[in-house]
């Protein structure tokens, strides 16, 4: 599938590096053009429900790695902490991204006009804040918590505002639609009825609101602002008529002046919508949506929903990507050493010593389609795999494993494995963890670079696990503690079988 947007990259200006003394620059990062204009990073870190004491070392740890999309939410309370994260990572970043006019595979259409310094930071509009007036009430809220910085800061906080859900759902177990409107501030009752007794019109006047908001904090991008109007020259008749066209020119200035604000709304979108929600979307909205953010299973397993984003130019953001994919690899194993094969694939045709890890193989598939994503990590190490210079590394891919890939994320999604290879095309392998208590986490070793990627993890004392793979390929066995390390050589030939207990 190919979005109608753009999938830029932006380059760090020679030029500008060069003013700042800092040379051998080459920062890359992918952006797609929204159907506003506005170019949003595809690579972004979520911190939505993240510990709060963790988000300023995750926001600073994804800054420096070059990211400049940050995802949460106002249900996480936390819009203060992103936006002291942001201040203070920046400060640290030796170097800012500009936009350069480099694009993937395509003929380079101009400028991104992204401004030095800017962060994007996508928040949401919880479910209990639905209606015209608390919608309105929870996006000020976040805009007043996300500008809350040290006074005459340069950085520019692009903010990407949507609705959380459409309603709230009394299916879903971890619901409580009374109980959260009970709890709510006497403030936000008396903003609005509550939206759980309407849930048909609730969103819609949401979206109004979002509306409204949009065209009043929007960031049109102008280098030129008016700044004060006036005449020159004008007698007493003249200024007379003039109150006549004094309304003309107070709209032009409201529309043009720049107010120094830090933070813009850059647009608006929506998040856990289905297909019928989007179309009656569609059908009240004055301004279109800009965004939808969603599971990652939508792309693979509700194609209707993601060819009317398509046919609307609505970008897709996905989430649920290293829990719902890669963190399953135990339900589908088969379909993870197919992701494992591909990587190997790619391997082979890039520089010497270069490593594509399963997760920035799924990652790069979802932006080479001009989808953004949006992977939670508090780890540095799973921060850097997920990072732009990551995902960036990993070449262009074919249809054809394009295709091997989304049955293998399919698969994974599912918890229903791919059928197993041919044996006369593999090696069985069997482990088992001979331990008496304790559990243990292998990891397969890839063969040109001995970076170690998790097969399996936490296998209890007594359990085995079976897998194929090949002659020559490496697995490495830890404990819990990663004090012990025990490495297995395959050595049968294809049709083989090997047995390994692991004792550490």
């Amino acid at each position: 599938m190919q979005f109608s947007v753009s999938l830029f990259c932006l380059l760090f200006s020679f030029s500008f590096a060069t003013a700042l003394g800092i040379t051998d620059v080459d920062v890359e990062i992918p952006v797609v053009r929204l159907h506003n204009g506005v170019h949003l990073p595809l690579v972004g870190v979520g911190v939505g429900n993240l510990a709060h004491e963790l988000i300023r070392d995750v926001v600073g740890s994804a800054l420096q790695s070059d990211c400049r999309l940050i995802d949460t939410a106002r249900a996480s309370r936390n819009d203060h902490l992103v936006a002291e994260a942001i201040e203070s990572g920046m400060n640290d970043v030796a170097h800012p991204i500009v936009a350069g006019t480099h694009l993937i595979g395509r003929t380079s259409k101009g400028d991104t006009h992204l401004p030095v310094d800017a962060v994007h930071v996508v928040t949401k509009v919880w479910y209990t804040h639905l209606g015209y007036d608390r919608t309105v009430l929870s996006v000020l809220e976040s805009l007043s918590d996300l500008a809350a910085t040290a006074s005459g800061s340069t950085i520019k906080i692009r903010v990407h505002v949507l609705l959380h859900w459409s309603r709230c759902h009394d299916n879903i177990s971890w619901t409580d639609c009374e109980g959260e409107e009970e709890a709510l501030p006497a403030y936000v009752k008396e903003a609005g009825p509550p939206p759980h007794l309407n849930k048909e019109t609730s969103w819609k006047e949401s979206w109004k609101a979002l509306e409204d908001l949009y065209t009043k904090h929007h960031d049109n991008g102008e280098r030129v602002s008016i700044e004060s109007i006036g005449v020159s020259n004008f007698n007493l008749t003249e200024m007379q008529e003039l109150l006549g066209i004094l309304e003309a020119l107070e709209d032009l200035y409201t529309k043009h002046h720049d107010n120094g604000e830090r933070v813009s709304i850059e647009s608006i979108g929506v998040s856990n919508f289905n297909l019928t929600d989007m179309q009656e979307l569609l059908h009240i909205s004055r301004i279109m949506p800009h965004v939808m953010q969603g599971n990652v299973w939508d792309v693979v397993h509700d194609p209707h929903l993601m060819n009317f984003l398509e046919e609307n130019n609505i970008v897709f953001q996905a989430f649920n990507v290293m829990n719902g994919v890669i963190a399953q690899k135990r339900k589908a194993f088969n379909a993870f050493l197919l992701l494992i094969r591909i990587c190997e694939e790619l391997e082979q045709t890039m520089q010497e010593g270069t490593t594509v890890l399963p997760s920035m193989l799924v990652l790069a598939w979802l932006v080479q389609r001009d989808i953004s994503i949006i992977p939670r990590a508090s780890s540095s190490d799973h921060q850097m795999d997920n990072s732009n210079s990551a995902i960036m590394s990993v070449p262009i891919l074919s249809e054809e494993q394009q295709n091997r890939i989304e049955s293998a994320v399919s698969a994974l999604l599912l918890g229903e494995d791919l059928p197993s290879e041919d044996p006369h095309d593999s090696v069985l392998v069997t482990f088992v963890n001979a331990l008496t208590h304790g559990s243990i986490d292998i990891f397969w070793s890839a063969p040109d670079t001995g970076v170690e990627s998790p097969v399996l993890e936490e296998v209890s004392p007594g359990e085995s696990f079976e897998l194929n793979t090949h002659p020559g390929h490496v697995f490495v066995a830890y404990d819990q503690e990663r004090k012990v390390r025990r490495q297995f050589l395959i050595e049968a030939d294809y049709g083989g079988h090997e047995h390994f207990s692991v004792e550490l």
